[in-house]
């Protein structure tokens, strides 16, 4: 059962990134392609492991994540795009390493 559920859970997170894809083909901005990766780092982050990880869990690197995505919109702080890519790497690729729930 618990498969079946991750697989619908995975079609309807692709339905639902791939609808706000289909809105963002007009801009050719890097801030549009950091709003794809929070759309689906926010889709996706349920199904990340409950573990903290560097002293916060999902949802609070997700925050993270989404809140410094957000300020490098409104200022382009390059300070703020490393600690992007940062989170990225130290919260997310690696934390999928050990696997989805």
């Amino acid at each position: 059962m618990n498969k079946v559920r991750k697989f619908v859970v995975g079609i309807l997170n692709w339905f639902a990134f791939s609808y706000a894809i289909t809105g963002m083909f007009g801009g050719k901005t890097p801030e549009t392609l950091l709003i794809m990766i929070a759309k689906f780092i926010n889709l996706e982050s349920p199904l990340y492991p409950d573990s903290k990880y560097i002293g916060r869990n999902v949802k609070k690197s997700n925050d993270l994540l989404q809140a410094l995505i957000n300020s490098y919109i409104k200022t382009k702080s390059e300070v703020t795009l490393d600690q992007i890519f940062e989170v990225l790497k130290k919260e997310f690729i690696e934390r999928e390493q050990y696997g989805r729930k």
